[in-house]
């Protein structure tokens, strides 16, 4: 089987786009909001709760528990745990497919035991990513750094407390991508190369 691309970013760094036109270059599926829309509706919850579930953080009290209170709500019922598992089988069921580009929602970590998959990890310079946001997203330019970096770090908080992945260890990630350095296509290039490579190894 093809390998899985799975995108996970900082934000600002051109995920959308990366992963678009990555998938039309290998000529395969790319899921991303796709995700979040399938599992709202397995789940028949409102959709809002996923599109807000990994930049909101996992509960008032994430931040004060301890090892052992974390681990007993991890187990538990809650919302955040519902929405975290019924994305985690979207993200399964749409690697079950095929191979694919699936952007963001912690594929990386939900399918390396289940596939074959390329972990990405893309990112830029905060003034890339500020611009960006602004240029793109249309976010408003008022404490947009600051934003930013909440996001960030929500993001990678929520991937850490439900799958154990400490944040941004090279280990986690097969290529590592400057997009404020190298610019989108350079970055596409790259990982279609890779590609490539891990479905024709060279002699």
């Amino acid at each position: 089987m093809n390998p899985i691309v799975t995108i996970c970013r900082q934000h600002g760094s051109g995920r959308h786009e990366v992963g678009r036109r990555l998938s039309g270059q290998l000529k395969i599926p790319c899921y991303d909001r796709e995700i979040i829309e399938h599992a709202a509706k397995d789940s028949l919850r409102n959709i809002k709760a996923f599109e807000q579930a990994d930049t909101s953080g996992v509960g008032s009290l994430l931040y004060q528990l301890s090892e052992s209170l974390a681990a007993e709500v991890r187990r538990s019922d809650s919302l955040d745990s519902k929405i975290y598992q019924a994305q985690r089988l979207a993200v399964l069921k749409m690697a079950a497919k095929g191979p694919c580009v699936i952007v963001g929602r912690g594929a990386c970590e939900v399918l390396k035991d289940h596939v074959p998959v390329l972990r990405v990890f893309i990112y830029a310079d905060m003034e890339a990513r500020m611009k960006r946001a602004v240029e793109v997203y249309h976010e408003s330019p008022e404490n947009l750094e600051k934003r930013i970096r909440q996001i960030d770090k929500k993001r990678m908080d929520y991937y850490h407390f439900f799958e154990k992945k400490e944040p941004l260890w090279t280990e986690h990630f097969d290529l590592c991508i400057n997009t404020g350095k190298l610019g989108i296509n350079a970055a596409v290039q790259s990982i279609c190369g890779v590609y490539r490579s891990m479905i024709s190894p060279a002699e």
